[in-house]
């Protein structure tokens, strides 16, 4: 069975402490190692927020490792956010936090989500280190450079190198993009771009609508005809 599950928190809705007490020890001292104390509280939620996923998609028994500062249940041969492998399943997992929000995809398949709030940084980002189609186009549009910026990272955690993948080594061309045309019945995925990595690539990028996400927040899937798809928001009486 294939799914997407997309969980998000509000950190300010949590104790910080109380979530560093319940995680495992080598997360726990990855999180008392953040010495800003946002930093600090967007990663112990985003831990906890893995933690109740793994248990209420029945994968409990993972244990957590801490590999080059990044936290997996299985140390993977690449740096995918998360590989596990249960009753011959993989279970891939990425994870993002900006401002007050963390938010991680868990799914049946390669999966890398981001999410962030609008700021004047972004463009000036997008200006030094985008390929040229994609800067023509948000210099037409300033407002898509934000979307450009999530979708890019979303695929650079999709293909399991993170930042150290060049943002101009690969180029995304808008497909529907400011539309709501929804792909599928009752589907939260908006089709936003498709890739060019050397080549022209099965995978696409699409927008995760929920009314408490921002509304930048992206992820890169194979395809968004997942058997199962959900969105939810986590409370603290839930972790």
């Amino acid at each position: 069975m294939s799914f997407l599950s997309v969980y998000f928190a509000n950190i300010d809705d949590f104790d910080t402490q109380s979530l560093i007490d319940s995680l495992p020890s080598e997360r726990r001292e990855y999180v008392l190692g953040c010495n800003d104390t946002q930093k600090r509280k967007q990663s112990a939620t985003a831990g906890a927020l893995l933690m109740y996923a793994l248990r209420v998609s029945e994968h409990s028994d993972c244990t957590l490792h801490n590999v080059s500062g990044k936290w997996l249940v299985k140390t993977p041969d690449n740096e995918r956010s998360l590989s596990i492998n249960k009753n011959k399943q993989d279970i891939f997992c990425s994870i993002t936090h900006t401002e007050n929000i963390a938010c991680i995809a868990l799914s049946s398949a390669e999966v890398g989500i981001d999410s962030e709030f609008d700021s004047d940084r972004i463009f000036k980002v997008a200006n030094r280190y985008f390929c040229q189609n994609e800067k023509t186009y948000i210099s037409q549009t300033p407002a898509s450079a934000v979307y450009f910026w999530t979708a890019k990272e979303s695929y650079a955690k999709y293909t399991g190198k993170g930042l150290k993948k060049p943002l101009d080594s690969f180029e995304l061309r808008p497909i529907d993009f400011g539309l709501s045309k929804k792909y599928g019945v009752a589907t939260p995925f908006y089709r936003m771009f498709e890739i060019y990595d050397k080549k022209i690539l099965e995978q696409r990028i699409y927008r995760i609508e929920h009314s408490e996400l921002p509304p930048t927040t992206v992820c890169t899937a194979l395809n968004p005809d997942f058997d199962v798809f959900s969105v939810k928001r986590v409370i603290e009486t839930e972790m």
